[in-house]
């Protein structure tokens, strides 16, 4: 595999929790306290989705104030109270498909994701076609580089919501009709889920086909014309086929819409760079970091593009900007000169000691190019 094809995929490695970060963004909250009533524990039905630190003892005459006060606590960020009253629901009704899936976000938001993925599972035994439940599943499959069910997920979410787009918009169509607009993706509205279009999306950048990654970019986009991650999606899927003009374009975009997105920032950098602007590329980066940062991560792009000489000026520079003793860089220009001297040694045929580059900078790529997929 190519360097250019090894960056492509590090970096879209690195965007999977990112991706899934945008949809459970809220911050948690403290908890508050409430006076017990009894002292019965939740029963075997929500059992294994209970939280060790849920208050106990709490219990509630029916299913409509068990969801009035899991829904209060929620509302106030006290997503352990909330999970209780949840699961407290689910004693008179082991059947709501909407419960479990509120059980499935608090859990997701406490980052128990093998949990939240149960509950989801359960969500979809009751309800499968709950657009929400596959869209979650798919970005926590994502998240485990489970590409394959992901997209199964992903898929099956975006199908629903075009179906339901589709009824509300066509009616008494011929069945040739109907086959007809199965090609054509309708605009998305306030019941889509929009981030199952994006993570689909990074998928399909992964696997190479832009034009449709571009098109679920597009669509998620048109429901948010401001969205700076969406924007730099867009923009990187360019990036990764060359059009680096696009991609400047869509980025300076993100920027224009959130000053501070440093996603947008860093891959713009990269376009100056794979142009050969190094200059104007760290010029850029230092919009998100510092200096010395700037020249590492210009370095390590040189370095993977095979630019020795250049990358490690670059390095050097980092390493004579730096306040305090720069490891990273010194790392990295190691790399560098063991490169070169392998391939002196080489051309002499002499035999070479050492670890190859690939080997000690194994994983660099993800950490140091892309700095991570967050607002």
């Amino acid at each position: 595999m190519s360097r250019f094809k090894r960056l492509k995929m590090h970096k879209y490695k690195v965007r999977v929790t990112s991706v899934c970060l945008l949809m459970i963004s809220t911050l948690l909250g403290c908890q508050t306290t409430e006076p017990q009533t009894s002292t019965s524990a939740p029963t075997s039905v929500g059992g294994e989705f209970s939280s060790s630190q849920a208050n106990k003892g709490i219990s509630v005459q029916n299913k409509a104030q068990a969801l009035e006060r899991a829904d209060e606590a929620k509302s106030n960020n006290d997503y352990e109270r909330a999970l209780y009253y949840y699961i407290q629901a689910l004693e008179f009704d082991k059947a709501d498909a909407d419960v479990y899936f509120q059980i499935g976000e608090i859990h997701r938001r406490l980052k128990n994701t093998d949990v939240a993925s149960r509950a989801y599972q359960n969500v979809l035994k009751y309800e499968p076609e709950h657009s929400g439940a596959l869209q979650a599943l798919g970005g926590i499959s994502m998240a485990e580089r489970d590409y394959q069910t992901a997209k199964q997920h992903l898929q099956q979410a975006i199908t629903i919501d075009q179906q339901r787009l589709r009824k509300h918009t066509v009616e008494n169509k011929s069945s040739s009709g109907q086959v007809a607009l199965q090609s054509v993706y309708l605009s998305l509205d306030d019941n889509s889920p929009v981030n199952a279009y994006v993570v689909a999306g990074v998928i399909e950048d992964i696997q190479e086909n832009h034009a449709l990654a571009r098109r679920y970019y597009q669509l998620a986009l048109q429901h948010r014309p401001k969205s700076a991650p969406y924007l730099t999606n867009i923009g990187y899927s360019f990036y990764l086929t060359g059009n680096y003009e696009h991609a400047e374009g869509y980025y300076k975009r993100a920027i224009n819409y959130k000053r501070q997105f440093a996603r947008a920032w860093s891959n713009l950098g990269l376009v100056y760079a794979r142009q050969g602007h190094y200059e104007r590329s760290i010029k850029t980066l230092k919009q998100i970091m510092p200096e010395h940062d700037a020249f590492n991560d210009l370095g390590y792009f040189l370095l993977l593009e095979d630019n020795l000489d250049l990358a490690e000026r670059y390095f050097t520079q980092a390493i004579n900007t730096s306040p305090i003793y720069f490891e990273k860089a010194n790392l990295n220009l190691e790399q560098v000169q063991l490169l070169k001297r392998e391939r002196l040694l080489k051309a002499q045929a002499l035999p070479v000691n050492g670890s190859s580059v690939r080997e000690v900078n194994k994983g660099s790529t993800e950490e140091i190019l892309n700095h991570n997929y967050k607002e």
